[in-house]
């Protein structure tokens, strides 16, 4: 029952709909027959799913990075039509053997030169990882 929520609070967050499409869509999925539940049945439930799942994909990433030897970041910036720089931020890891890349944060970076940038890249990876061990950045390369 709980199980449905999160994969509908998922589904919804995954194609950018609004957080009351979770509403209708258990709605659906009763009249189907689908036993849904009474309780969490709003889009606030539905936020406070998906801050969980959030949670644990935090979890994992911090994982990924404290178990591998090596990681890098990968930076993807654009100009958007107001002129403001939005910068992609995504990590690289590699665990036994399997390299993983995943997408870690995006935000707006006040200034377009690069230790502004820099700041934000540094600003996301310390953010992402306050409750593991501490990470040293050696080298930041500009390609």
């Amino acid at each position: 029952m709980l199980a449905s929520r999160f994969r509908n609070a998922h589904a919804v967050a995954k194609r950018g709909r609004p957080l009351t499409d979770s509403v209708w869509i258990c709605e659906a999925m009763a009249a189907q027959g689908v036993d849904v539940g009474s309780t969490y049945l709003n889009e606030k439930a539905c936020a406070k799913l998906l801050t969980f799942i959030a949670d644990a994909e935090t979890d994992k990433r911090i994982w990924q990075v404290e178990a591998s030897p090596y990681f890098s970041i990968m930076m993807d910036g654009s100009q958007d039509r107001s002129g403001l720089e939005q910068e992609s931020i995504y990590i690289r890891t590699a665990v036994e053997g399997n390299v993983t890349e995943r997408f870690l944060t995006m935000g707006q970076v006040p200034f377009k030169h690069d230790l502004s940038i820099i700041q934000y890249c540094l600003s996301g990876v310390v953010y992402q990882n306050e409750q593991s061990s501490t990470i040293t950045i050696i080298n930041i390369v500009f390609s």
